[in-house]
């Protein structure tokens, strides 16, 4: 992803650079690849330069200034730091349940590609799929 800095400076993509994904070429390499654009987020413009899509970095500003705005509504005392740590542990929330959900339903699919490995295709399949074409 990308880091920005909220006095609109601009800011550098975390992690690893092209030689240590394997390619060459430096830093001005790494820069031609780089993205640059500006959001607004809770009021404050951020300069985001990363190796995202500079649509996908506004619609995840978008996406995280609605849910700032919709905390400070409902909590008018919180202050911005009060509300962005509060919509990063929301968030986090969001994505460990994900990810829990993500890794039960691949085991799930895993059991059942095992389970046709040994066992077949149930009864009454077609080899074309699930009931065959239909019309």
């Amino acid at each position: 992803m990308a880091d920005a800095d909220p006095r609109a400076s601009e800011a550098r993509s975390a992690g690893p650079g092209p030689a240590a994904r394997g390619g060459s070429g430096g830093a001005a390499a790494a820069d031609r690849r780089l993205s640059r654009i500006t959001v607004r987020i809770h009021g404050e413009e951020y300069q985001v330069r990363g190796d995202e899509a500079p649509e996908h970095v506004q619609v995840l500003a978008d996406r995280l200034d609605a849910r700032m705005r919709e905390l400070s509504r409902a909590n008018p005392r919180l202050g911005t730091s009060q509300v962005a740590v509060l919509v990063a542990l929301n968030t986090m929330n969001d994505l460990v349940r994900l990810e829990d959900q993500y890794h039960r339903v691949l085991a799930l699919l895993e059991r059942e590609w095992e389970r046709r490995k040994t066992e077949g295709p149930p009864a009454g399949a077609s080899p074309g799929g699930a009931g065959g074409a239909r019309r």
